[in-house]
C-alpha cells in the first residue's frame, strides 16, 4: 500500500516553514529562520523542505501532494483590496496620495514576484505543478489548531493581522472536517493589526515584536481603554474599526486623528516612560476585550465549550489565560499558532477534510526540528578545539549546576518547532533568586530590562503555585502566580504576580522532567527558569555550531550539549 506523504508550506510573506505528513502523522516540522540563521526568512522554505523530507526518508518524488498556506490569486487581490478600501475612504487616500501610489507599486512588485518565485520552486524542486494545491488562508490556521486538538468537536477562533483578505474567522471543526459558520472580518478591520500598530507606535519592530507590548503592559495601567475603545466598533457578529484612526496605505499606518488623542510615536531608542506602559495596558486590555467578545459569539452560536484558539494573535499569552480563567471554554492553543503553523494546518487540511481521512493526531511535544548525535555533537566540540566533559547523566548535572547558581545553555534532542523554547533549545537558571531576570536580560539576551521569562514547572504541581489548574505544555497562558509562593520563585514572577507557565509531564518529556524533578530534589523547587537559547535579534540555536557560538558570544556560564559539558 502506497503512503500518502503530504508537504504543507507555509509562511511565505514572513516565517516561511515547512512540515511533513506521513499516512497523517506528523513526522517534521521546521521554521526556515532556524536553518539559514535569517530572523523571519519568508520565500519558499528550501532548506526546511529539505530536512523535511531527510526527516522522513523520502524523495521528492515520493511526495502525494503539497499544500500551500494562501491562495494563489490571493497576491493579485491584495491590489484589489487595497484599492477598493482606499475608495472607500476616498478623503484620506488624498490626503496621503504618495502613499497610495507607492502602495500601489508595493503591491504589484509582490504580486509579480510570487509568481517569479513559484516557478522557480518548480524549477529547483523538481515538484510537478499537479501536486501543488493552494488553500484559504485562514482554514490554515484552522487547521492547525484543531487538527492537533484533544477534541472531536470544537468551536475555531481565528484571529491574525491578515491573510487572504480575512483578519478573523470562525469554524466548527467536527470528526475529520472543518468549516467556517460564520462570515469572516475582512481587511483593514483587523484587531490584531491595531496590536501591531500600536507596538510600532510604542517604538518596538513592526515585525514579532507584539510579546514586548505584553510584558510592558503589565508595568502600566490602562487608563486609556475607555479612548482607545473608539477604535473598535463591536457588532453581534464581530467587530469593525473606526477608519479615522488609519490611514489605509503601505503600511495600514495611525492616522493624525490617533496621534491627536494619543501623543506622538515613541522613537526607537527613546527612554520608556509611564504613558508608553499605560498605552502598553490599554492596548493588552482592549484585545482581551474584544477576543472575549468573539469567543463569545462562537459559543451562543454553537452552545460548544470546547474551543480553539489560532492565527498570530493566539500567542497573546495573556489574553488566553484571562479567557481560560473565565471558566467559560476548555482552550486548546497549538504552539506554532501563527503563520509558521500554517505549514502544518494545510498538509493535515489536505489529509482530513479532503482526502477524508479520520483526524487521530494529538499534538503532545513539539519537539519536530533537526536532531543531532552525540558523534555530531562531538565532532563540532573537536573541530572547535574545546574542553568538555562527558557526562553520563546530562540532566542531574545540568540541575545540580543551576542550582549552584549557574545559568545554563541546556541543547537535548530535536529542535522545537515555533516561537519559544520548551526544553530542547533553552536557556535554563535558578528562579529562587529575585537579580537573575535582570542578569539574564542584560548579560545573556540582551534585551529590554522589562521582559519577563517563563517558569517550567512539573505538571503535578502546578495548583501548589498557580491560580489554575490546566495542561500548559506550550507555553500559551499567562496565569496568576500564588502570593504566598511569589517570594520562592521571584525570578520569574513579572511585576503583575503573572508567569507565563510551561507544564512539563514525565511521558512527554522525560529528560527535562528529570532536569526539574532533580533540581526539585535539591531546593525543594519544582519550577526552573526557561528562556530560549538565542540572542536578542538571532533565532533561536538549531546546530551544535550555533549552540557553541552563542554560548561564547554572551555571559552563560555552561553548556550542556547532548552528553557533553563546557564551562568558561
Amino acid at each position: 500500500m502506497t503512503n500518502i506523504n503530504i508537504l504543507g508550506i507555509g509562511g511565505y510573506s514572513h516565517d516561511a516553514s515547512a512540515a511533513l505528513l506521513c499516512d497523517g502523522k506528523l513526522v517534521a516540522a521546521v521554521q526556515e529562520e532556524r536553518l539559514t540563521r535569517i530572523k523571519h526568512q519568508g520565500g519558499f522554505p528550501l532548506e526546511s523542505i529539505r530536512y523535511c523530507l531527510k526527516a522522513g526518508n523520502i524523495k521528492s518524488s515520493d511526495i502525494s501532494a503539497i499544500a500551500f498556506y494562501a491562495k494563489r490569486s490571493n497576491w493579485d487581490r491584495i491590489l484589489f483590496d487595497m484599492l477598493k478600501a482606499s475608495l472607500k475612504n476616498i478623503h484620506y487616500t488624498l490626503f496621503n496620495m504618495k502613499g497610495f501610489i507607492n502602495s500601489i507599486g508595493y503591491r504589484i512588485h509582490k504580486s509579480l514576484n510570487f509568481r517569479a518565485d513559484l516557478q522557480r520552486f518548480f524549477y529547483e524542486t523538481g515538484f510537478n505543478n499537479n501536486v501543488f494545491f493552494d488553500y484559504d488562508h485562514h482554514v490554515c490556521h484552522a487547521a492547525s489548531g484543531f487538527y492537533s486538538s484533544p477534541f472531536e468537536k470544537a468551536i475555531v477562533l481565528c484571529i491574525d493581522s491578515v491573510g487572504d483578505g480575512k483578519t478573523t474567522s470562525f469554524w466548527l471543526g467536527q470528526g475529520h472536517k472543518i468549516n467556517e459558520i460564520l462570515p469572516s472580518i475582512p481587511f483593514p478591520h483587523s484587531i490584531a493589526h491595531v496590536y501591531n500598530r500600536i507596538t510600532k507606535y510604542l517604538g518596538f519592530s513592526s515585525t514579532g515584536d507584539e510579546y514586548k507590548v505584553m510584558g510592558l503592559a503589565a508595568y502600566g495601567k490602562p487608563i486609556y481603554f475607555d479612548k482607545l475603545k473608539d477604535i473598535v466598533i463591536y457588532e453581534n457578529t464581530g467587530y469593525r474599526l473606526n477608519m479615522k484612526y488609519f490611514s489605509y496605505q503601505y503600511e495600514y499606518s495611525l492616522s493624525e486623528k490617533f496621534y491627536k488623542e494619543f501623543g506622538q510615536p515613541r522613537m526607537k531608542g527613546d527612554k520608556i516612560t509611564e504613558h508608553h506602559a499605560n498605552m502598553a495596558a490599554s492596548m493588552q486590555k482592549l484585545f482581551e476585550d474584544v477576543l472575549f467578545h468573539l469567543a463569545l459569539i462562537l459559543k451562543e452560536k454553537t452552545r460548544i465549550k470546547n474551543l480553539v484558539i489560532s492565527g498570530g494573535a493566539a500567542l497573546n499569552c495573556k489574553g488566553n489565560g484571562k479567557l481560560l480563567i473565565t471558566g467559560e471554554f476548555d482552550i486548546f492553543v497549538p504552539p506554532a499558532a501563527s503563520d509558521l503553523g500554517t505549514s502544518i494546518g494545510a498538509a493535515q487540511y489536505h489529509y482530513h477534510h479532503i482526502m477524508d481521512n479520520p483526524k487521530y493526531f494529538r499534538i503532545k511535544t513539539d519537539d519536530l526540528g533537526p536532531e543531532y548525535t552525540d558523534e555530531e555533537i562531538l565532532n563540532e566540540l573537536n573541530r572547535s578545539g574545546l574542553k568538555y566533559e562527558h557526562l553520563d547523566n546530562p540532566a542531574y548535572k545540568a540541575a545540580e549546576l543551576i542550582a549552584n547558581g549557574k545559568i545554563v545553555g541546556w541543547f537535548q534532542g530535536h529542535m522545537e518547532f515555533g516561537p519559544r523554547a520548551l526544553g530542547y533549545r533553552s536557556i535554563l537558571a535558578d528562579p529562587r533568586k529575585g537579580n537573575i531576570k535582570d542578569k539574564v536580560n542584560k548579560t545573556i539576551k540582551f534585551r529590554e530590562e522589562f521582559r519577563p521569562f517563563a517558569p517550567s514547572i512539573l505538571r503535578e504541581f502546578v495548583t501548589d503555585y498557580f491560580n489554575t489548574d490546566v495542561d500548559c505544555p506550550f507555553m500559551t497562558y499567562t496565569l496568576d502566580i500564588l502570593p504566598n509562593k511569589r517570594d520562592e520563585v521571584q525570578g520569574i514572577v513579572h511585576v503583575d504576580g503573572s508567569g507565563r507557565l510551561q507544564t512539563v509531564s514525565q511521558e512527554d518529556q522525560p529528560l527535562y522532567y528529570s532536569l526539574i524533578a532533580r533540581f526539585k530534589e535539591l531546593t525543594g523547587v519544582p519550577v526552573i527558569l526557561n528562556t530560549s537559547f538565542n540572542l536578542a535579534g538571532e533565532p533561536i540555536v538549531c546546530s551544535p555550531y550555533d549552540a557553541i557560538r552563542t554560548f561564547y558570544t554572551c555571559g552563560m556560564d555552561a553548556l550542556v550539549i547532548g552528553k557533553y559539558l563546557i564551562q568558561k
